[in-house]
């Protein structure tokens, strides 16, 4: 069933107008950030942030500075930080501004 507002613009290659663990990475109309639409058709996540990529049952998040990790339910895991996250093998693997890397256990 179609869900997406019309009104939306579409962007082609984009990871969005596809639903993954329930929400769906859509563009705001009048800005150039993206945020989640539930299957309503209704903003879960709101359009704040640059980008937003799925990954297994999380979400990563960026607003173009920082970085966040969120759960499928849009629970924050890590909040915004000066990171690059990366999610594999059970962990959360960051690495921080200041060039450390941590890994947090999922």
């Amino acid at each position: 069933n179609v869900v997406i507002d019309k009104r939306m613009p579409y962007e082609s290659g984009m990871e969005g107008y596809v639903f993954h663990n329930g929400h769906c990475v859509v563009r705001h109309d009048s800005r150039e950030r993206v945020g989640l639409i539930d299957k309503q058709g209704e903003w879960a996540l709101a359009p704040n942030y640059t980008d937003i990529q799925p990954v297994d049952t999380f979400w990563i998040v960026s607003d173009g500075e920082e970085q966040a990790v969120l759960t499928a339910g849009l629970k924050t895991v890590l909040p915004l930080a000066k990171a690059s996250y990366l999610i594999s093998e059970g962990a959360i693997f960051a690495t921080m501004h200041d060039i450390s890397d941590r890994r947090v256990a999922l």
